[in-house]
């Protein structure tokens, strides 16, 4: 995590279920896709950006801005009979 003046800058939030949520500053992770690399959050996880779901194929092109929430949770697949 960045620091400026002695103080940890966290830009952004993520949250994976069941594990404690990350701060990261916008420094080490620009993107959706950086984000998701370095937070170590598992390909099989649907993923939230500020309540909203993203695309998969949309991860590496989608800049993150300070006060992003990034939320990732299973991915529920129907059971049809």
């Amino acid at each position: 995590m960045a620091e400026e003046t002695g103080v940890a800058r966290r830009d952004v939030k993520l949250a994976v279920l069941g594990k404690v949520p990350q701060y990261f500053s916008l420094d080490e992770v620009p993107t959706l896709g950086a984000l998701l690399e370095v937070g170590g959050v598992p390909q099989h996880m649907d993923v939230r950006l500020n309540m909203t779901t993203v695309n998969k194929t949309q991860y590496a092109t989608i800049p993150l801005q300070e006060g992003d929430l990034v939320v990732a949770v299973p991915r529920i697949e129907g059971g049809g009979r």
